[in-house]
């Protein structure tokens, strides 16, 4: 059988639990039945014949369980009962589903933002063509902060300009500055 038609199968499956359920509760009602007529046919008493018929079968449950995995998608069926049992007690008691989804709601509003920033300020590169290659004038202790009082680790703007009109060694130049 193909993909599709398994699929397919499998859906028709889900959408028709019970008929199927009531089908597979029939055919084995009718192995039975049979079984037990053909021990009768060949001389067994009627009460041991449906006994050893019972016992030939198997157990009923054990193959109702087979039967379900075999033709459908037992962790749908799973699932779905879950879903549903989850939400029938969240509707049993609203204000402790309501504090649970503001509490996820703030924990995961706090997290968003605390990963937004970290991702802006330390994770993101700079954008230029190759941030490895960064060249850093200085110590960079002080990285770039100033009160105003001059600072011998801290370049000037004219040092600056001076660097971009004659730069021969790197791509380009720039400057930050920052209180």
């Amino acid at each position: 059988m193909s993909k599709v038609g398994d699929i397919w199968r499998r859906v028709q499956m889900l959408r028709g639990r019970e008929n199927f359920a009531r089908e597979l509760e029939e055919e084995m009602r009718l192995h039975r039945e049979l079984s037990e007529r053909e021990l009768i046919a060949d001389g067994v008493d009627a009460s041991e014949a449906r006994y050893a018929a019972n016992r030939q079968f198997g157990n009923a449950m054990n193959l109702r369980e087979r039967g379900s995995q075999a033709w459908g998608w037992e962790w749908i069926e799973h699932f779905t009962q879950d879903v549903n049992y989850g939400v029938r007690g969240m509707l049993r008691s609203p204000g402790t589903t309501l504090v649970a989804l503001l509490s996820l709601a703030l924990g995961i509003g706090a997290n968003t933002a605390i990963f937004s920033l970290t991702d802006a300020v330390m994770l993101k590169s700079l954008p230029v063509k190759d941030p490895a290659g960064l060249v850093l004038f200085g110590e960079g202790l002080d990285e770039g902060i100033s009160d105003g009082f001059p600072n011998p680790e801290l370049y000037s703007y004219p040092f600056y300009r001076e660097m971009q009109n004659r730069n021969q060694v790197f791509s380009d130049v720039a400057a930050s500055f920052s209180m």
